[in-house]
């Protein structure tokens, strides 16, 4: 909203400077005839404004479709069609704000919610609300939490608490892990990946929990991601003490660790389709251990001793990152990227992208008019069904069914709203005036 003030006032200030001339050129002609000028090409603008839910919370990519978590509820957009379908509160969802959610690989996704654990059935788009977690765990330790689909249906709950398994009949269980967790991986081998705020810890068959550190070079101080590499291998993202990005190959409770070079900052990882992914500020790099395949900038390993790969080929791809990403998967050839206002970027490993946007704000409006009760508090009626609510941070459609004419401000300061029933042969339109945030009708007053 503050960008769009900024692009007014910046024309207001071009069409300021076009009149000034205008008048100057006026007063020349009055005094002496000016010279003939060719005609000058034209320029037009055309401003777009995409309304998105929010800030993405966390995305999964399933087979056909891309769900992602708003600030509020849920979007699946069918990646053939394009088609998007917001799931909330009124559709079955337990709570509202999303924290993580993580596909299963067969027909479930797990989703951590302000409500606590549920899970979708990809099958019939319908929510299961599972049993509460143990009295140590708080429903408040979800908004930073990681989740992974575990053995016989059940799922990895990574908290700040530390690590719960939930099983697949909704019986909850503590393990000995109670540092932060920040990263969940179970590869085919059985073996267990956890990284943590202190470090990376690998639990086998066995269910004994080794911390891998620097004697198994795994230098990490605090990792931030991991993601699948193969059947038996996993990718591990972090720092070590001094804050600098690592990347790590891990196998068999042992890790071969890279540096960013240049003092470059790594982001994040992402895996699928046998591909895996690098993300820094400036590009996104594939990572390949076959150090003879195509061009690109190759890592050497930290240590003599690496015991996964020596060399580390990372090549480059065409596609330009967005400015701060929040989210990073990958998949089915493809790679979707997550920012805080402008949806999701969705880019082929040819380079083609496009972007994965609710719908432009305006489109199809039959009028706009907007009244701000201050800064962060606007909203926008645009002659159909629409009420957009801007809220400081993103903007939320307050209409139900009702058509919103018009929206302004009074002289007192108050909001009126113009508004008609659903039925377009309804002969009066009502008016509302806004109290404590709702929308109250006045009492034997209608148009």
């Amino acid at each position: 909203m503050r960008a769009l003030h900024h692009k007014a006032r910046k024309w207001h200030s071009r069409l300021g400077t076009i009149a000034s001339g205008g008048l100057l050129s006026l007063g020349i002609a009055a005094c002496e005839k000016p010279p003939v000028q060719p005609p000058k090409a034209t320029a037009h603008v055309r401003v777009r404004a995409f309304v998105e839910a929010g800030p993405v919370r966390a995305m999964v990519l399933t087979p056909g479709a891309l769900f992602v978590a708003m600030q509020e509820g849920i979007d699946r957009i069918d990646l053939t069609s394009g088609a998007r379908q917001h799931m909330a509160s009124p559709l079955g969802l337990p709570g509202s704000e999303v924290y993580a959610m993580a596909y299963d690989g067969k027909e479930l996704v797990w989703i951590a919610s302000d409500q606590g654990i549920s899970r979708l059935s990809l099958a019939t788009l319908s929510f299961e609300k599972l049993p509460s977690p143990p009295e140590i765990f708080q429903v408040g330790m979800l908004s930073t939490s990681v989740l992974a689909p575990a053995p016989a249906d059940g799922l990895w709950l990574g908290t700040a608490a530390g690590l719960f398994l939930l099983s697949a009949t909704g019986q909850w269980s503590q393990t000995a892990i109670s540092t932060q967790v920040t990263g969940l991986v179970q590869d085919a081998q059985g073996t267990l990946w956890i990284g943590t705020t202190e470090g990376l810890v690998s639990v086998g068959e066995d269910r004994v929990a080794l911390e891998l550190g620097t004697d198994a070079g795994c230098g990490f101080a605090r990792i931030s991601a991991l993601s699948p590499h193969g059947p038996d291998t996993v990718l591990v993202l972090g720092e070590n003490a001094e804050g600098r990005s690592l990347l790590a190959l891990a196998r068999q409770q042992a890790c071969t660790s890279f540096a960013a070079p240049n003092e470059s900052r790594w982001r994040a990882i992402a895996s699928g389709a046998g591909e895996s992914y690098l993300l820094s500020d400036e590009q996104i790099e594939r990572i390949d251990t076959d150090v003879s395949a195509g061009t690109g900038s190759l890592l050497r390993a930290l240590s003599d001793k690496a015991q996964v790969a020596d060399l580390l080929h990372l090549q480059p791809m065409s596609v330009k990152p967005p400015a701060d990403p929040l989210a990073f998967v990958a998949g089915q050839g493809e790679l979707f990227i997550a920012t805080a206002d402008l949806g999701v970027m969705r880019a082929s490993g040819s380079g083609e992208q496009s972007w994965l946007r609710s719908g432009e704000l305006a489109a199809g409006a039959r009028t706009l008019s907007v009244a701000c009760a201050q800064e962060a508090d606007c909203y926008i009626a645009l002659g159909d069904h629409r009420l957009w609510h801007w809220r400081g941070t993103n903007f939320v459609n307050e209409g139900s069914g009702e058509i919103s004419h018009f929206v302004t401000r009074l002289a007192d300061g108050r909001l009126l709203l113009i508004r008609q029933a659903g039925s377009s042969g309804a002969p009066m339109a009502e008016l509302f005036l806004l109290a404590d945030g709702q929308w109250q009708g006045i009492a034997g007053l209608a148009l």
